[in-house]
């Protein structure tokens, strides 16, 4: 299913069927997992920069 069509039937005000209502959850949940993912990758990254600059600071 196209999320972007059954985004576009909600928001226009029809109403969804069952599946395009787990569709737009599963949707969600993966981006959510994505979100997740790269917050984790922007922390470690963080960490990294700001251990190099400590040590350049020492």
């Amino acid at each position: 299913m196209n999320i972007d069509l059954i985004m576009h039937k909600g928001q226009s005000g029809e109403i969804l069927s069952a599946l395009e209502i787990e569709a737009l959850m599963l949707h969600a949940i993966d981006l959510l997992k994505l979100i997740e993912i790269q917050t984790k990758e922007s922390i470690t990254r963080a960490e990294s920069i700001l251990e190099s600059q400590y040590k350049i600071a020492a």
